[in-house]
């Protein structure tokens, strides 16, 4: 058994995750969705036959909130039951799995942050999918660290921060929701923590496995959000977006979102000493990033 395997290579996470851990000198075994498909049994279990690893990365993940509601089969076939396969593959050889999960399990009606020892209550389907997800892991594989992350967003991945950002190139006016509020979270931070975590395994250090929150610090509204995203924007590109707030009532999706879904990150900070990092650098240089392809592509 040797190295680090990913599920889900190609994702925002996954991608950042297996970046660091090669520039640490890491063995890894990065795989995308065509190379394994964590829906598919036989998939996983060749991949883990092959490659035997001590640690596995699950990144992969269906993400598609919306979509969800219409798709039930394939994001409980993602979300619910691939990390339990995981979880059940890992226990076979002695792997330790860690594993993503968000602030969708909540419903968002807590007036103070969400701690790990809350009661789950998801409004909608993806969330539903991925509390599944959370249970196959606890009842298959001791070894795990289930980490909770809400709004991820990265350079070069559709997210919401790219989506902002090629609206506001487009439009004079963005209607934003004031009423949906969370923490952001860039994927180069999870992937850092993510990393940190494999360093605690791999050094047979006594570990306190389970589930533990990390995302960004600062909650904010997406009409916030959007707003520092354009300021960011006019000093970049020039160009000024007036952003508008509207009520989640006013802007109707297929699945329901959690109103304020934050979560309280004391425990990973007690535990492994991993603080939350400052969303908002991060956001000026995707706006920069997004400016300079725009500017090269013209």
């Amino acid at each position: 058994m040797s190295g680090v395997l990913i599920c889900g290579a190609g994702g925002q996470v996954g991608q950042a995750v297996t970046l660091q851990l090669r520039q640490a000198g890491r063995e890894v075994v990065a795989l995308d969705r065509r190379a394994l498909d964590i829906a598919d049994p036989t998939a996983i279990e060749g991949a883990f036959a092959a490659h035997r690893p001590e640690v596995v990365v699950n990144a992969a993940a269906y993400t598609a909130v919306d979509r969800a509601e219409s798709e039930p089969d394939i994001a409980y076939s993602v979300n619910a039951d691939g990390p339990r396969r995981l979880a059940e593959a890992c226990a076979k050889i002695g792997a330790a799995l860690v594993s993503y999960s968000t602030e969708h399990v909540f419903d968002g009606t807590k007036s103070s942050p969400y701690t790990e020892s809350d009661p789950i209550a998801p409004i909608n389907l993806y969330g539903l999918s991925k509390a599944k997800g959370e249970d196959g892991i606890r009842a298959s594989l001791q070894r795990h660290i289930i980490l909770r992350t809400s709004w991820v967003f990265s350079p070069g991945r559709p997210n919401y921060v790219t989506t902002m950002l090629r609206l506001g190139s487009e439009r004079d006016v963005l209607r934003i929701v004031d009423d949906v509020v969370g923490c952001p979270t860039p994927a180069w931070n999870i992937a850092t923590a993510t990393v940190s975590l494999i360093d605690t395994i791999a050094g047979d250090q006594d570990i306190s496995w389970g589930t533990y929150h990390f995302c960004g610090a600062g909650p904010v509204s997406r009409y916030r959000l959007t707003q520092v995203i354009m300021e960011d924007y006019a000093m970049t590109a020039g160009r000024t977006v007036e952003v508008v707030p509207i009520k989640d009532a006013d802007f109707p999706t297929p699945a329901k979102r959690p109103l304020k879904a934050i979560l309280d990150c004391s425990k990973i900070a007690r535990t492994f000493g991993l603080t939350q990092p400052d969303w908002r650098g991060s956001i000026k240089q995707m706006v920069e990033e997004f400016q300079r392809n725009r500017m090269a592509d013209q």
